[in-house]
């Protein structure tokens, strides 16, 4: 049994490095895919839009997942929710 804790732990942990050296490798400048985007974005107009429009739902978004939150903390603070834990 102590064998198989030790190699799951092992494991684990070299999961966890390789997870960690792919999230911090990035190629030196940007790739030949990133440079196509960027001078296909160049080459086409952008459309105009008017100011302010798209940005307002995404605020409310926002507000509406934080006060979820907020109203989560404050509920299981007060002793009213997960009463099973």
């Amino acid at each position: 049994m102590r064998i198989q804790l030790v190699a799951s732990a092992a494991a684990a942990l070299v999961v966890l490095l390789a997870a960690t050296a792919l999230s911090v490798y990035k190629p030196m400048g940007m790739t030949p895919y990133g440079r196509r985007k960027q001078q296909e974005e160049l080459m086409v107009p952008q459309p105009v839009h008017e100011a302010g429009t798209g940005t307002r739902w995404g605020r409310y978004v926002l507000f509406g997942i934080i006060g979820l939150v907020v109203l989560f903390i404050i509920l299981h603070l007060l002793g009213g929710g997960l009463r099973g834990h």
